[in-house]
């Protein structure tokens, strides 16, 4: 970041990108740094770095930083060019698809190899266009919570039990699903709770479960066609539940 100055930009997903454990899958090493590439993205503010993760020879991830909020997020998204809109009015970018031969329009003696060009930033589905029609497919999208945990007596000491959520959504077209994810150690693997997930929808008041752990988070995805969702505040009815 440059302010007159150079400085260093804090970032929470370094282990992320960076490192290969369990269940995340590092850059790869050996043919990343030949693919990484950034790109701009001036409508949102954004700053996209595009990989190879750990186990792929071909660019299959992206981090991103949004510079106005010094937000960091991470997700899955094979793109191989990106155009700022400068010219257009959106961003412009290509994904490389190596198992399949170009075709729109056919080229003549031509191997498997070729590149789909997308107008991102428009509508709320995956579009592409063949030779013989238009193939549609949802977005997937998701985020998730940190830990959370009972104050009393100190972080972590009672378990807690929670009994109902209140979901609130600002813009929900379809349908979201929440998991609720428990431990009972840091260290543990969290899993999600056994009546779970919940589906929530724009009728949707409140959700009454049962959950008990000394931590919990909550993760909400959706895949759907023409979905598209903005989460608030989540409000947890939470209490202590003893100490093991």
């Amino acid at each position: 970041m440059f302010d007159g100055s150079v400085k260093p930009v804090p970032c929470l997903v370094e282990d992320f990108v960076f490192t290969t454990q369990g269940t995340d899958l590092g850059i790869n090493y050996d043919t990343g740094s030949e693919l990484v590439f950034a790109g701009h993205n001036a409508l949102f503010n954004e700053v996209s770095w595009f990989y190879p993760q750990n186990s792929s020879s071909q660019v299959d991830r992206v981090v991103t930083y949004n510079y106005m909020e010094q937000v960091w997020t991470t997700g899955t998204l094979d793109r191989t060019t990106w155009s700022n809109p400068d010219i257009y009015a959106l961003p412009f970018a290509t994904q490389y698809d190596s198992g399949s031969a170009p075709n729109f329009p056919t080229v003549n003696g031509i191997s498997n190899g070729r590149s789909v060009l997308y107008e991102q930033e428009t509508g709320t589905n995956q579009i592409r266009s063949y030779t013989t029609g238009t193939v549609t497919t949802a977005i997937s999208s998701s985020i998730q919570s940190g830990d959370f945990d009972i104050d009393v007596q100190g972080d972590g000491e009672y378990f807690m039990s929670v009994r109902r959520f209140i979901p609130d959504f600002k813009n929900l077209n379809g349908t979201a699903n929440v998991t609720i994810y428990l431990s009972r150690f840091p260290n543990d693997t969290a899993t999600g709770s056994p009546l779970g997930p919940f589906t929530v929808s724009t009728s949707t008041q409140q959700i009454w479960t049962r959950a008990r752990s000394r931590l919990a988070s909550f993760k909400i995805d959706a895949d759907e066609l023409n979905g598209t969702w903005r989460y608030g505040l989540f409000r947890f009815d939470s209490r202590p539940d003893g100490r093991r």
